[in-house]
């Protein structure tokens, strides 16, 4: 692991020589001390600059996305969101919380809402081009998905990955048979379910489009609509 030492020691003297002229440290001494801490894996440490720093500015976005960060890092999505979109909320125009939030929705299964933030996140700074990538291979995946829904006679609907009503329930169906979380939405559990059993029930002698696969899936999904 990289020694982090230094630079933390660097951003204690910072604090100190404020302190010393009687001046107030900037917030962004504190955000870049606890950054560091946090890659030090001293998170109960990075936590407390965190707490300092709000001494100073209770409610500076900087700050909210370190705290986002640390929560991530501990494995705390719940707290990690919490903080985000308390960042967000203070300043709306910073693509990196989008992209941390982007990142959040992706580890909670929440594909749609991880395509819109990463898209947010570009549209704010170009130097986040690179989530575009990841956002075409979500909607590749929204389209094949609402393909397959469209040709069992339900409406996808026209924008984006909502469902109609109708495709909302067949999605259902489909969530229920193979024991995942009922919500109707293409998540990634719901995908990469979907995906596997796709791949599990192809043969390659045939090299079966796999739009028809999964068509075969969402209309058998108990059986996985046997080789096809």
């Amino acid at each position: 692991m990289k020694d982090y030492s230094g630079g933390i020691g660097d951003a204690i003297t910072a604090r100190r020589k404020y302190a010393d002229k009687g001046e107030t440290p900037p917030v962004a001494v504190f955000a870049l001390q606890s950054h560091m801490h946090m890659n030090a894996k001293q998170f109960s440490d990075a936590k407390a600059v965190i707490a300092a720093g709000r001494e100073i500015e209770a409610e500076n976005p900087d700050l909210y996305r370190m705290e986002a960060l640390v929560e991530l890092e501990e494995g705390n999505l719940a707290g990690g969101l919490k903080a985000i979109n308390q960042a967000i909320k203070l300043k709306p125009t910073t693509a990196a919380s989008y992209a941390i939030r982007g990142s959040i929705y992706g580890r909670q299964g929440n594909l749609e809402g991880m395509a819109r933030d990463y898209r947010v996140a570009v549209r704010y700074d170009r130097n986040w081009s690179d989530l575009s990538e990841a956002v075409k291979k979500v909607e590749a995946i929204f389209a094949l998905s609402k393909e397959a829904l469209r040709t069992l006679g339900h409406d996808p609907g026209s924008k984006g990955p909502e469902l109609t009503a109708g495709a909302r329930n067949a999605m259902l169906a489909f969530q229920k048979s193979r024991n995942l979380a009922q919500d109707g939405k293409f998540n990634d559990p719901t995908v990469t379910t979907l995906m596997r059993a796709a791949d599990g029930n192809s043969d390659p002698a045939h090299q079966q489009d796999p739009l028809d696969i999964i068509k075969r899936l969402m209309q058998d999904p108990k059986t996985g609509g046997g080789k096809v």
